[in-house]
């Protein structure tokens, strides 16, 4: 019965600690083009992604998950961001691709959706959102497709050659080259061709493009996604305000798993106890058994002493050894010595 409770009661531990927790839910918008939402989970439980035309469907590994606080508000594609216990659901103004990773230290899942059919200005938010973010190959296609499009839009070619050199690529030359001197940005790319642009003037995008990339830093992909890149320091600097409550729940959390996995260390040891206790009353028994066998044959009645007596001396007399004796009548040899003496004994009398 202890048994039975033990190995219950470790199941039960292990199937909490396995459990997935939601710890939060962020999320940036950049323009009407991108957004990206970052859900921080704990646990080494399992989730599924389903995705439909206006919304996405996170499904949890945990029957009772417990409730995130979610500040709505709706803007870019996000029309809202609602938990139904152990589903997320995010709801979108129009239709959107979906990319998604897994990033590790702390577990978080990523999702970038992105309007499915942009306009100019929702591709340069677009591009703006790849640079931000590390994604500089998928930024680089959409510059080149924009300049396809729009080939006298020099903003456009000013903020492909920073992304070249940023990239530090051999197109940059043949990029500025393209713009020309009665251009306001003939002077800034001519800058920057020499190395000798501030960092101020390089940076000539839109306001959102000094947006942070959702608290994500210092981490590995699990995807085939280019590396992503921290946020800025001066929205690390805004949000911190926000951020200890939840790196404390988050804390708290890890302290509660913690704890459970030393109870099914302590409830384990428990179990090879009681098992290792079991084995050694059992070789006990059978050795208390053996024990016990040849002081049973040892109180032998009188009768029954004399009768031995005189087949152990006959058998002596046809020549039969104390071990022979021994198996025949089927007791030690220290009893067939200790008969052969009872016959000695009587003889000297």
């Amino acid at each position: 019965m202890t048994k039975r409770f033990l190995v219950t009661l470790i199941l039960l531990t292990a199937v909490f600690c396995s459990a997935l927790e939601v710890t939060y839910i962020d999320w940036q918008n950049y323009g009407s083009a991108a957004t990206r939402i970052v859900i921080g989970l704990y646990g080494t439980g399992d989730y599924k992604v389903d995705k439909s035309n206006d919304f996405v469907e996170i499904k949890l590994d945990n029957a009772d998950v417990s409730k995130v606080d979610i500040s709505n508000s709706a803007e870019g594609l996000i029309k809202s961001i609602e938990q139904f216990g152990d589903k997320i659901v995010i709801s979108t103004f129009c239709p959107y691709c979906l990319e998604q990773m897994e990033l590790d230290a702390p577990r978080r899942l990523v999702l970038d959706l992105i309007v499915a059919q942009p306009d100019k200005q929702q591709k340069i938010e677009l591009a703006d959102f790849y640079t931000s973010v590390g994604k500089l190959n998928s930024a680089d296609k959409i510059y080149s497709e924009l300049h396809r499009n729009y080939p006298s839009d020099y903003e456009i070619l000013y903020k492909w050659a920073c992304l070249l050199k940023q990239r530090g690529s051999g197109r940059l030359k043949e990029i500025v080259d393209k713009i020309p001197e009665k251009s306001e940005y003939y002077s800034l790319a001519q800058q920057m061709l020499k190395g000798t642009v501030k960092k101020d003037s390089a940076q000539l995008y839109s306001p959102q493009n000094a947006q942070n990339a959702c608290k994500i830093s210092s981490v590995e992909e699990k995807t085939t996604n280019d590396s992503l890149y921290i946020m800025p320091k001066t929205q690390q600097d805004k949000k911190q305000t926000t951020k200890p409550a939840k790196i404390k729940n988050l804390y708290g959390r890890k302290w509660i798993s913690r704890i459970m996995l030393l109870i099914i260390l302590m409830l384990l040891l428990i179990l090879i106890y009681h098992f290792i206790a079991s084995i050694s009353r059992k070789k006990r028994k059978t050795t208390l058994n053996i024990n016990i066998e040849p002081e049973n044959k040892e109180d032998i009645h009188p009768e029954e002493n004399n009768t031995l007596c005189l087949m152990v001396r006959r058998l002596l007399d046809f020549g039969w050894t104390n071990s022979e004796i021994a198996k025949e009548l089927k007791i030690s040899e220290e009893e067939v010595e200790r008969l052969v003496q009872l016959c000695n004994q009587d003889e000297s009398q």
